[in-house]
């Protein structure tokens, strides 16, 4: 990551490789591998319809919202790739750019339009600049605008224009925000209990032989293996939402 980075932020490239002579190609390879280790990581999709699980019921709220006209979410590369896994987007591979799913900077953009007859419609874009962008600095002008590229999910149809009807869209939001309800239900009882087991077997051990300090071991490692282990069963309310209304 940080060597992409350097590529990015150093106008001479043998500089940005600490004196290697690295070809386009190479610059490439690296920028799979890292997106390679991105989607093990957040790419999973029962991973990624857990985790994203509190953003995409804000983007559907927003979407839902007939009041806003404009919503901006700032995220990581890695939860931008998990909403678009866990909604169920077709396999893509960005023009451009050696970072092929979610380059620096990247943005989804839902872009709402509505017909004569006044149905919505949606357009889903990734908006993005190429690898020569970054590197050069070049200032985004309409002259020099960024690359966009339209995304497609699977199962919804689009129209003659490429666009998707807004039922369509948020049908794709609901059978993700149902995944990780099934989810809940499923490990509601199967990850708790084998937390349980394996921090009382482990607590046991570490009090000492003092009951009452083996059980305040154990339920104080309870609460937190849950906690960052993100069981399905544990519900922590989203404080100090990061939407912006514009």
């Amino acid at each position: 990551d940080a060597l992409i980075l350097q590529y990015y932020e150093s106008p001479d490239a043998i500089e940005a490789a600490f004196g290697h002579e690295l070809t386009d190609e190479d610059w490439a390879a690296l920028g799979k591998f890292m997106t390679t280790c991105l989607e093990i990581k957040h790419g999973a999709p029962l991973v990624a319809v857990n985790i994203t699980n509190p953003l995409i019921r804000e983007l559907k709220a927003e979407l839902e919202n007939t009041d806003r006209k404009f919503s901006f979410f700032c995220t990581h590369d890695c939860t931008v790739l998990g909403t678009l896994t866990a909604l169920g987007a077709e396999d893509y591979a960005l023009p451009g750019s050696i970072e092929t799913k979610t380059p620096i900077g990247v943005k989804v953009l839902f872009e709402r339009w509505r017909d004569s007859a006044g149905q919505a419609w949606y357009r889903v874009n990734l908006v993005y600049r190429s690898t020569e962008q970054i590197r050069s600095g070049e200032m985004l002008t309409p002259e020099n605008p960024p690359l966009r590229y339209d995304l497609c999910f699977e199962g919804v149809e689009t129209n003659a224009d490429g666009l998707i009807s807004e039922a369509d869209l948020l049908v794709r939001f609901d059978r993700t925000l149902d995944a990780y309800e099934e989810l809940e239900k499923q490990y509601d009882e199967e990850i708790p209990d084998a937390a349980l087991s394996f921090i009382n077997h482990n607590g046991q051990r570490a009090g000492s032989g003092d009951p009452k300090r083996c059980e305040q071991h154990s339920d104080d490692n309870v609460q937190h293996n849950l906690l960052c282990l993100n069981v399905p069963a544990v519900r922590l309310p989203v404080r100090g939402s990061s939407t912006s209304e514009l």
